[in-house]
């Protein structure tokens, strides 16, 4: 409310967020919403939602997320050999890919070196070869 004179004028805030300089930096994860509740992510250390079409937040988020959490950094590492890295390497084709992921979707979502695992077997399959150029 701005005072103007004898008369009281509402002025609208707008939706954007008040917080302190680089509150930001702290966050692993910020959701933006907008006004229909679709989130997009701004900053994403997890790499869950980054680069991902908006969404509306749900339980199946915070269960996607916990899941990062309670993972613990030795999961993230995929031994050769290992159960997953050899589930992934049995794969002939794109459509077993697709398969493995949608029996393993909550697995695979929360944790980025099963994803690039599996990005990285497909890419093969499709016999596109990757360069440190």
């Amino acid at each position: 409310m701005i005072k103007d004179g004898n008369k009281i004028r509402i002025e609208k805030g707008g939706l954007k967020e008040i917080t302190r300089e680089g509150f930001e930096y702290e966050l692993t994860i910020n959701l933006e919403l907008d006004t229909k509740h679709n989130a997009n992510a701004s900053k994403d250390r997890t790499q869950l939602f980054m680069g991902r079409p908006a969404f509306v937040p749900s339980e199946r988020t915070g269960e996607i997320i916990a899941a990062w959490c309670e993972q613990g950094e030795e999961s993230f590492y995929i031994k050769p050999g290992s159960d997953w890295y050899n589930k992934i390497d049995h794969c002939t084709t794109q459509k077993e890919l697709v398969e493995l992921y949608q029996k393993n979707k909550l697995e695979v979502d929360s944790n980025p070196l099963l994803q690039q695992l599996i990005s990285n077997r497909r890419n093969q399959i499709n016999g596109k070869t990757l360069s440190a150029a």
